[in-house]
């Protein structure tokens, strides 16, 4: 193909392409500044939400930090540890710093393991038979009374309203809820009246009230219902008596020996019998 021939198509391919390009221009719905400035405010957006999301994030993991910190704290400060003694049984509590705790039956103590060197506190209920090691003050708390010691054993009933506690060594201070409250001596016993009042024994037998550790037990004018009541607590069982045979009585008894042979010490001096019901329960009544 000679030069004149390839010139004149180029001629022809350059003029086709300018009419068809000049037809008509672009038109844009948008400037250039304002497709940057959408872009951009999509980029700030989506970078405000992104840190937005961070800061929750964050947020959210220090309040959880914190509410575990929290909750750990509550749960050793807070965390009390009970000892149960059922009825039918004693049942010796060692605590953290040595100090022991004999409990008799249907008695319980309760004591903060985590802060107990911290503050030595006990809330009881029973009757037991404390042997304190030294250090700071120990305090036992119940419902009526609370005990406070150094050093010392000591022997504490608190049961139905009732509150009694004897001094074997050491010092005892007893503080009643009205905020009376007595010093109490080796051989000293007190006990805490409905109105709050502590009332003193000085030279007491003391070995009659911890007689429970061996399994005897001491009565003196007391109503016959207690004396049941505590063989209830030794040998688990349940005791019926009919009210009009509720009158005081003393004695001592063991419950070294089966149920039936105490029930017969303590009825048949007093013309008194049992028979045991088909539930297990005991029934007392007057003989004919």
């Amino acid at each position: 193909m000679d030069n004149k021939k390839q010139h004149k198509i180029n001629t022809q391919i350059e003029r086709e392409s300018k009419a068809l390009f000049s037809q008509g221009d672009v038109v844009w719905k948008k400037s250039k500044e304002e497709v940057w400035e959408d872009t951009f405010a999509n980029l700030v957006e989506k970078r405000t939400k992104q840190i937005y999301f961070s800061n929750q994030v964050k947020q959210l993991s220090i309040a959880a930090t914190i509410a575990i910190l929290i909750g750990t704290v509550a749960f050793f400060w807070f965390h009390t540890k009970t000892m149960i003694c059922p009825a039918g049984k004693h049942l010796a509590v060692v605590l953290p710093d040595g100090s022991k705790v004999h409990l008799n039956a249907s008695s319980q103590v309760s004591y903060k393991p985590f802060t107990y060197y911290l503050k030595r506190e006990l809330h009881f209920e029973g009757e037991a038979f404390f042997e304190v090691e030294k250090g700071k003050k120990f305090i036992v708390k119940s419902e009526k009374a609370s005990t406070q010691v150094l050093g010392t054993t000591f022997n504490i009933f608190t049961r139905d309203g009732e509150y009694k506690i004897t001094c074997l060594t050491g010092k005892v201070k007893v503080s009643s809820s009205i905020n009376n409250s007595v010093i109490l001596l080796p051989r000293d016993y007190a006990e805490v009246n409905d109105n709050g009042v502590i009332q003193i024994t000085n030279n007491y037998n003391s070995s009659r009230e911890i007689a429970w550790q061996n399994n005897e037990f001491f009565f003196t004018g007391v109503a016959l219902s207690k004396v049941l009541q505590e063989i209830e607590r030794q040998y688990g069982v349940k005791i019926k008596l009919a009210p009009e045979l509720d009158y005081n009585v003393s004695l001592n008894l063991s419950t070294k020996h089966n149920i039936e042979d105490v029930l017969d010490y303590v009825c048949l001096p007093r013309l008194l019998t049992f028979t045991k019901e088909a539930d297990g329960t005991y029934n007392i009544v007057q003989n004919n």
